[in-house]
């Protein structure tokens, strides 16, 4: 019996204190942001963060690549081919890596394999390094931001770029022949190598307390109400102490409740008997006095709110409606996915597209959240014929002329003039000669 106290005291008592003092060990970890390291720990150790960053990236996955010639089409292009041709080494598609690489660090390095411009059929596919594990080192002459300030191309700073891979071993690859990087945060240069501000690296509260919140439930669950003060009663003369009379109805009852209970190592028993009286009290908050929940639906909320995401998507939010859901994928996509397409396909414009006459583009026309709403165009429509009927009408009954009708649909219902006058009778004849 002592010992089973003295393992309880050492573990939430300071020894140097009195009995009193209660000194609970840190149930939780506490995660720094200071680095790309850091971003990636953060993405694997938050649910809602990887949530987020995953499904924004199959978001983004949906958009199709095609190059566009003198307003048609061009069919079987080696750069939408280079793209759509991912490495089996990536589990998910170029468009899904891309844009987890963008949504975790603001940048990332794509491996051509082979100049695609040059030597189009000697073109693999696109490989992403994780830039994690990669670094972009800048020549000597750029040491600093002001060095690099008037420079127009960014592979005139880079030397190269460092990648470990698997092994531990550094692959280097030529930026001019080899590497393409995009990025949706401005550069700079520190320590002779080339970065960006990492967005993430401003939720390091945020991520904190969602980390921290489920992690302290984990606890409380584990340990069944968290810590607990144990002392002696005070014995009433003349009591029984001892609860069973036999020691094999004790041995049966602590079967029993070991049974329904789970200790820590899997094996060690939970239960302890003793013909002592002793009394409880709770040295924990109760989860109902810490709030968690709120502290976390906050957390998603400021977390969705640097990362551009619509809180309703998020699972377990209170009060999201399916009406709520459909205006957050649309805003989704306007605010997050858009901008992120339209920054790829400039890049790519930019940089390998030679052909002038070319244009690399991602089409979205197919989603359904993003087309018009098939029952307000109807009712648009409808009104707009209904209009056209009336000035028809009124045409035909000398109330108006067709110049008149023409000038409503067009400054009304913005229509031009010829498709105006397509829609209208033209005056009667007996009233143009009245008029």
């Amino acid at each position: 019996m002592s010992n089973i106290f003295s393992n309880f005291a050492n573990k939430f008592f300071s020894s140097k204190s009195s009995p009193f003092w209660y000194s609970q060990k840190d149930t939780t970890r506490y995660l720094k942001m200071n680095s790309k390291d850091d971003i990636l720990k953060a993405y694997n150790s938050c649910s809602t963060l990887k949530s987020i960053i995953d499904h924004s990236s199959e978001v983004f996955s949906r958009g199709i690549f095609y190059v566009e010639k003198n307003g048609k089409v061009v069919e079987n292009h080696y750069i939408v081919n280079f793209f759509n041709s991912s490495s089996i080494l990536q589990n998910d598609t170029f468009q899904k890596e891309y844009a987890k690489q963008i949504l975790l660090y603001g940048i990332c390095v794509i491996v051509k394999q082979s100049n695609i411009i040059t030597d189009r059929k000697g073109i693999k596919n696109a490989f992403i390094l994780e830039f994690d594990q990669t670094e972009i080192f800048v020549k000597e002459q750029y040491k600093t931001n002001k060095d690099a300030k008037d420079i127009k191309n960014i592979n005139e700073v880079i030397e190269k770029v460092e990648y470990t891979n698997q092994n531990g071993k550094k692959d280097i690859y030529n930026v001019y022949e080899d590497i393409l990087i995009i990025s949706n945060q401005p550069l700079f240069i520190e320590n002779k190598k080339l970065t960006c501000n990492h967005r993430l690296l401003a939720a390091e509260q945020i991520i904190n307390v969602l980390i921290s919140a489920y992690e302290l439930r984990i606890y409380y669950n584990r340990k069944r109400g968290g810590a607990f003060l144990i002392s002696k009663k005070t014995l009433n003369a003349g009591v029984n102490e001892r609860i069973f009379n036999q020691e094999s109805e004790e041995e049966a009852l602590k079967k029993a409740l070991n049974a329904q209970t789970i200790s820590e190592d899997g094996a060690a028993s939970n239960t302890v008997f003793t013909n002592q009286s002793y009394d409880t009290k709770a040295l924990s908050l109760p989860l109902t006095t810490l709030e968690l929940n709120k502290g976390i639906i906050q957390a998603k909320a400021d977390l969705c709110d640097l990362l551009n995401f619509p809180l309703p998507l998020l699972n377990n939010i209170e009060g999201t409606t399916f009406d709520n859901k459909a205006s957050a994928d649309k805003q989704l996509y306007t605010s997050l996915i858009i901008p992120m397409w339209q920054n790829f396909d400039n890049k790519v414009n930019n940089t390998l597209i030679i052909d002038k006459s070319e244009v690399f583009k991602t089409d979205f026309s197919h989603i359904e959240v993003l087309q018009k709403d098939k029952k307000t165009d109807l009712e648009a429509k409808n009104i707009e014929t209904n209009m056209i009927i009336l000035l028809n009408d009124k045409i035909k009954n000398g109330i108006i002329t067709t110049e008149i009708a023409v000038n409503i649909l067009v400054e009304d219902y913005n229509y031009s003039e010829e498709m105006a006058k397509k829609r209208l009778i033209k005056t009667p004849k007996i009233i143009e000669n009245a008029v």
